[in-house]
């Protein structure tokens, strides 16, 4: 699979990701279980099979479940861990027992990341991880602490470098202006189904009450500083894709839908193929978190890196994206 460089100076990784929020299943209080890890070892080969050598995690994922599940992952091959880069984020707290989630909280202090990024370490099973990126952003974020646990965390060779996830310019420039080192990555909801970030190049010049700018400009800003975006859901959590899906006639889901299931048979490809493909499109160099559960969904899905669309068919499912055609 081709590879890109992550942000400035980072490693070269493989075009798509493989995102393991749903590596183990539910996300229950309850341990892993034998068929759970057993699913899990299927799509990470799966996705080793289809070239990626780059999987993101995250600590809250299934209650830290999901990084043990991707423990397994050494078991494949021998001599993994040079050849892949792991990465994790840190930064949400969630209790398993409260269903709500009116607790949830982020935590971007000094010893919740210290203490974050070494329980990830132990789950994982791994010394190092590559990357480690903060979540989402954090009210009471303060720069200077969470450099301080990135200088430590580094110095220890525990993580080597750093990211962050759901942040606006602003506020990478305030943890960026506290580092040493460039931040690599900014994750980011880039879909047909999610197109905000992407829409506001148009909206700003067609700007009304009813479509006001949301993207505060941050893909340029990726793009401008040398950030790589990372676009999580690309395909709509499956909303794109799966059949299962409730969609109104009319609605900008439905037509969405029906233009990639058009463009996807003009191509004789899939329709996941081709809503990857469309990501792929845009020049600021998104890569792409595949979520795909089964191996079949992966493989379909990973075959859009062979999938270069034309401007017309590319804004063909932009405009039914955005419910409107482009001004």
């Amino acid at each position: 699979m081709e590879q890109l460089q992550l942000g400035l100076g980072g490693p070269r990784v493989s075009r798509l990701a493989y995102g393991c929020a749903g590596l183990a299943g539910a996300w229950d209080a309850g341990a892993l279980t034998s068929a759970q890890r057993s699913t899990a070892l299927a799509a990470l080969e799966a996705a080793l099979e289809a070239g990626v050598t780059h999987f993101d995690l995250a600590d809250v994922y299934a209650y830290g479940k999901a990084e043990q599940a991707f423990a397994g992952i050494w078991e494949l091959q021998a001599g993994l861990r040079s050849r892949i880069t792991v990465q994790t984020k840190c930064g949400v707290v969630r209790s398993a027992d409260d269903t709500s989630r009116a607790g949830t909280y982020y935590d971007s202090s000094f010893e919740h990341i210290l203490d974050a990024a070494r329980g990830s370490l132990k789950r994982l099973r791994t010394e190092y991880l590559d990357l480690l990126v903060l979540h989402r952003p954090d009210v009471l974020l303060e720069p200077e602490e969470a450099a301080r646990a990135f200088d430590r965390l580094h110095a220890a060779g525990e993580v080597r470098h750093f990211g962050v996830s759901n942040f606006a310019p602003g506020q990478i420039e305030l943890l960026q202006a506290a580092l040493d080192r460039p931040l690599l990555v900014n994750q980011l909801q880039v879909s047909l189904a999610h197109p905000d970030l992407i829409d506001d190049a148009v909206v700003v010049n067609d700007a009304l009450p009813e479509r006001p700018v949301r993207g505060f400009g941050t893909l340029a800003y990726c793009m401008q500083r040398g950030i790589t975006v990372q676009a999580w859901a690309p395909l709509g959590a499956g909303r794109l894709v799966r059949d299962d899906v409730a969609e109104e006639a009319g609605s900008r889901l439905h037509a969405v839908r029906r233009e990639l299931a058009s463009v996807a048979r003009e191509r004789g490809t899939h329709t996941a193929a081709v809503a990857i493909a469309w990501i792929l499109r845009h020049p600021a160099g998104i890569q792409p978190l595949l979520g795909g559960r089964t191996p079949m969904e992966i493989r379909q899905a990973a075959v859009g890196v062979d999938v270069t669309l034309t401007r017309a068919e590319w804004y063909r499912l932009f405009n039914a994206s955005r419910g409107t055609p482009v001004p």
